[in-house]
């Protein structure tokens, strides 16, 4: 090859790579085959794994930062998957799955007219699909360009343009508050009218300065007007102040090293109850953590920190790992300490557990046993005794099918406030209550359930008088959905019940319409009858109740509660006002 021609060729080389390696003109062999053809392919095609498009999932838990999911990874649940709940027609609530465990999930609230509560059900929506790329026009390769036709600049497409990032707020609100107003009339020969005033405040804050930190803050007050005194347990004017829970948290996803700080009231291991204080957990081994706490007794009904006497103990859990995990087997066992002027109060083991197999089968059980020592063991004759249990079972037998069964058992135990109560009326006698029911419900369709329910208690040797103290309840409810027009829903409830006082019934009527936006409005009929046996008299009450809610926008809302009762107990009208939001 000639010099000359060697020169054309590589400064034909440069221009190609000056203008950014420009495409081949349309139809030329280059413009099929390649690297870069195959790298498009590539792209334009990403390769996804099972669609959850359409399945159902339940709520499980709603905490002020996140709502849990009944299902996860194994259901086809992944990130970023959007998820919605319809009221009727209308969609009330929309999320995106923000974590996703094999068999559970945690999303984000991205909007809601109504709180999500659990039970309610979300569907999965489809992605939304990206706009299809369109390739910028070709540029004729550089030696068919004419001298008269200048070379094009090189452009950025769209493809290459990356927008910023958005901000990330500086912590995550979520929560409700609310105040409300509540009165009743008794137009009865008592006239014992009633008036309370009430506040709410429940404050979430997550993912604090970018951080797995959150705090957490509920509380209530109520102030309560009677028309005169009741006894001298029930004044006439009352005030109850009340804070919940006041708490840092330090929760890392992988759960590895967990903290609480502050009055804690909601914590994984319920058996530690309220803690003014703080409860630090370590995982040591796949699994299983350890765990400590120590702080104070809480007395709830104030505003202010000033805790009684000293808490402590200490606790083994074994359970799948990861802050949202939830896996088929979760333990906790635990031994706690209550000290009281320089005295044990109560010493007490506490075993929790639970097992689940996905959503269709689930199982807590939750049990305390007391360990007596000193005057605890002299009051009671025994060293140790079995104070609390509470088992709890939900079976999905289908769909719209599922059966529930729970039993508690409990026996008063000493602590220091009860200690100076004579045997010979101290109550330690076992009370025991069981429920079952089966519920069958679909969307916009009929729905039914049935329940049973009974409460027992032990025979009192020295005051066989009250061994009528048994109760027994059924209970049945129909439901049914767009019934008129969507929205429009249709209920009938009834129960019974006997006892060695009082046997009767309740039964209630009620019609309600769900409208866009988050309105609601409910009427309802009612009327309960019972006989009293020792006397042989009947008494009955009637009610005509309108209940409706109505959302203000900006995640504010209004309720109204509205009755007028009739009848041998029950005579007048009552209302309830309540002024919330929801954010």
């Amino acid at each position: 090859m000639k010099p000359g021609a060697l020169l054309l060729l590589g400064m034909a080389v440069l221009a190609g790579r000056a203008v950014g390696q420009e495409r081949p003109a349309p139809g030329s062999a280059v413009a099929t085959q390649g690297p870069a053809a195959g790298a498009t392919a590539a792209t334009s095609a990403p390769v996804e794994g099972p669609s959850a498009v359409g399945k159902r999932f339940r709520v499980k838990y709603r905490s002020a930062a996140n709502v849990y999911l009944d299902g996860g990874s194994a259901q086809g649940l992944a990130l970023g998957d959007r998820l919605s709940a319809n009221d009727g027609k209308v969609v009330s609530a929309e999320l995106e799955v923000s974590y996703v465990a094999e068999h559970s999930a945690s999303c984000k609230v991205l909007r809601e007219t109504r709180p999500l509560r659990e039970g309610d059900l979300l569907v999965v929506q489809p992605r939304p699909q990206a706009a299809p790329s369109v390739a910028p026009p070709a540029t004729p390769p550089a030696a068919s360009r004419s001298a008269a036709t200048p070379a094009a600049a090189p452009q950025a497409t769209a493809a290459s343009y990356v927008p910023p990032a958005p901000s990330k707020p500086w912590a995550r609100l979520r929560g409700a508050a609310s105040i409300g107003y509540y009165r009743s009339w008794d137009n009865t020969e008592s006239h014992y009218d009633f008036e309370e005033r009430t506040a709410r405040l429940d404050l979430g804050l997550s993912e604090i300065g970018g951080q797995p930190l959150s705090f957490v803050l509920r509380g209530s007050s109520r102030q309560d007007s009677r028309s005169r005194a009741f006894s001298s347990r029930t004044p006439q004017d009352e005030r109850n102040d009340r804070l919940y829970e006041v708490a840092l948290r330090y929760e890392p996803a992988s759960d590895d090293l967990t903290i609480e700080l502050g009055r804690v009231g909601v914590s994984r291991f319920v058996g530690i109850g309220y803690l003014d204080g703080g409860i630090v957990r370590v995982r040591v081994l796949g699994g299983l953590q350890l765990g400590a706490f120590a702080g104070r007794t809480v007395d709830i009904e104030s505003l202010g920190l000033a805790g009684g006497g000293r808490k402590l103990g200490g606790f083994l859990r074994l359970g799948p790992r990861g802050r949202y995990a939830s896996g088929a087997f979760d333990a906790t066992l635990a031994f706690v300490r209550e000290d009281s002027a320089g005295d044990i109060s109560r010493e007490y083991l506490s075993l929790e557990s639970r097992y689940s197999q996905g959503s269709r089968f689930s199982f807590l059980e939750r049990a305390e046993l007391d360990l007596n020592t000193g005057w605890r063991k002299d009051l009671t004759g025994k060293s140790a005794q079995l104070t609390n249990v509470s088992l709890s079972a939900n079976l999905r037998l289908e769909d719209a099918l599922s059966m529930y069964a729970s039993y508690d058992g409990r026996r008063n135990y000493r602590y220091v406030s009860n200690r100076v109560v004579p045997a010979e009326v101290f109550d330690d006698l076992l009370h025991q209550g069981l429920r079952a029911g089966l519920n069958w419900y679909r969307p916009r369709s009929l729905g039914a359930s049935v329940g049973f329910g009974m409460s027992l208690k032990e025979n009192d040797p020295l005051h066989p008088e009250l061994n009528i103290a048994n109760a027994y309840s059924l209970s049945a409810a129909l439901r049914r959905d767009d019934v008129f027009a969507p929205g429009v829903s249709i209920g009938l409830d009834g129960a019974g019940f006997w006892n060695g006082y009082t046997d009767g019934g309740v039964a209630s009527l009620r019609i309600g319409r769900r409208f866009r936006a988050g309105h609601s409005l409910d009427l309802s009929y009612g009327q309960s009858l019972y006989h009293v046996t020792e006397t042989g008299e009947s008494r009955q009450t009637r009610w005509l109740r309108l209940l409706g809610r109505a959302s203000l926008g900006r995640r504010f809302y209004v309720l109204s509660d509205l009755e007028y009762d009739g009848g041998d107990d029950l005579k007048g009208p009552r209302a309830l006002f309540e002024l919330g939001a929801a954010f």
